[in-house]
This record gives C-alpha cells, sequence and structure tokens, in this order.
C-alpha cells in the first residue's frame, strides 16, 4: 500500500523501509490539533503545576512547619519524604485503575483526594495529623 509519508532509510531491522514522519504530519493524521487538544493541554499543565508545588511548597515553608508544629528541622523535612512515600506507592495503583476504570473518573477521584487532604492539613493542628495527611495527599 502506498503512504502518503515519504519513505526513507533502509530497514535494517525490519527488512524494509522505515517511514518518517513529521509532527505536523502525525497530528493531521490523527485529527489535527484542536479546541479539545488544546484544553487537555491547559488541564495536563496546570495538573502538573499543582503537583509540583505540593512537593517543593513545604521546602519553601520549612521554617513555618518548624515554628507551627515545634519540631526539628528534621521532622519538618519529613514532610516532603513522607509526600514522596504516598506518591511512590500510589502510582502503580493509579496506573492500574486508570487502565481498568478509564482516566476521567480516577483523575476526579486523585484530585479529590488531593484537595480533600490539602484541606485537611491546612486546618490540622498536630503533626502526626499533618504528616498523615501529607502522605494521603501524595497518594492523591
Amino acid at each position: 500500500p502506498a503512504s502518503s509519508l515519504e519513505s526513507v532509510g533502509d530497514g535494517i531491522e525490519s527488512g524494509r523501509e522505515t517511514e518518517t514522519a513529521t509532527v505536523e504530519q502525525v497530528l493531521e493524521r490523527c485529527g489535527g490539533f484542536g479546541r479539545l487538544q488544546w484544553q487537555l493541554l491547559w488541564v495536563n499543565g496546570l495538573l502538573f503545576l499543582a503537583l509540583g508545588v505540593n512537593m517543593l511548597f513545604p521546602t519553601i515553608l520549612k521554617a513555618h512547619v518548624m515554628e507551627v508544629f515545634e519540631v526539628s528541622q528534621i521532622k519538618a523535612d519529613l514532610t516532603v519524604s513522607v509526600f514522596f512515600f504516598g506518591y511512590t506507592i500510589a502510582m502503580p495503583v493509579w496506573g492500574a485503575l486508570n487502565d481498568s476504570r478509564g482516566r476521567r473518573p480516577i483523575c476526579i477521584v486523585g484530585c479529590a483526594i488531593m484537595a480533600v487532604s490539602s484541606s485537611a492539613m491546612f486546618l490540622c493542628r498536630q503533626y502526626e495529623l499533618f504528616l498523615l495527611f501529607r502522605a494521603i495527599a501524595g497518594v492523591g
């Protein structure tokens, strides 16, 4: 079958010619890059921004955490580690759920977990509960 893409290369591995395409050609084959794709790009960008802020924010506010909860610097640093622990444990679970249930409902659940746990952290007055909600935020 004839291809609309230019065939180049010698196809050493497959024994046939390989096709190369530009990004524009691939997007055109997939139906283009329209309004929905731009919206998804913005939403994903904001989610990654929120994740980055949630990871780095305790590092920036370490002195405040030490003052409010009256803990040492090591215990204040633990807030970042606990977040990454929850994040690391949850990622394989979220991946499997995404495959079995679909991305949209799982994304909504993850955002809800993050929002509730972050709100609980804000209202929390005990350091141990703060760490627990930090770990749950990592899960979300």
